[in-house]
């Protein structure tokens, strides 16, 4: 994939922002949360993105796949060549990057980025429940102390 076509990809996730930071490198953002690093200057152009713990120590094996060098301890994995990889799993490696992004951010953090809360919301057709509240009614006796009414 081109630079061009992972921008496009990644557009298509909610709350995407884009900046260039640290000089040379692309980074599309979820609110202001990195998810995808894309090194512009580098020949060939590398791209760094976010795995989970397991995913990170299986990808470090594999041939063009390194630590990313300051963000190994949080799991982010450097490609040394973005453009050998196949489209389907580098767009599989982004959209879970996303993910794991933005299951970090606060509600406030993903309000203000227009990230929505689908899960548990009507959007997604699932209405929450009301926690079942006991009929049980306490009195209180003249020493303060509550009695449970059967």
């Amino acid at each position: 994939m081109e630079v061009e076509d992972v921008q496009k990809f990644c557009k298509s996730f909610p709350g995407i922002r884009e900046d260039i930071k640290w000089g040379d490198n692309f980074c599309l953002m979820a609110g202001e949360k990195i998810f995808c690093m894309i090194s512009l200057d580098a020949v060939p152009v590398t791209i760094g993105f976010k795995t989970d713990p397991a995913e990170f120590e299986e990808l470090i094996t594999q041939d063009d796949f390194i630590p990313a060098p300051y963000l190994a301890k949080s799991h982010w994995v450097l490609h040394k060549n973005m453009r050998l990889l196949p489209a389907t799993a580098l767009k599989n490696h982004l959209a879970k990057s996303y993910s794991l992004v933005v299951s970090k951010m606060t509600a406030k953090a993903k309000k203000e980025a227009g990230i929505g809360e689908k899960v548990g919301s009507q959007e997604s057709g699932v209405k929450r429940q009301k926690p079942e509240v006991s009929r049980q009614k306490s009195r209180t006796k003249k020493s303060g102390k509550s009695v449970k009414r059967k």
